[in-house]
């Protein structure tokens, strides 16, 4: 079966089950190479 996860670590209710989205969100905020965030 195919997983059909977005390749960022969005805010979604998928990500929500990961115990610690907030913290790999911030750290790929920190760590990206444009510190823009992106908005769609």
């Amino acid at each position: 079966m195919l997983s059909l996860l977005p390749p960022s670590p969005l805010r979604s209710r998928d990500a929500k089950a990961v115990g610690f989205i907030d913290m790999m969100i911030d750290y790929s905020i920190a760590n990206a190479p444009l510190q823009k965030e992106l908005s769609a």
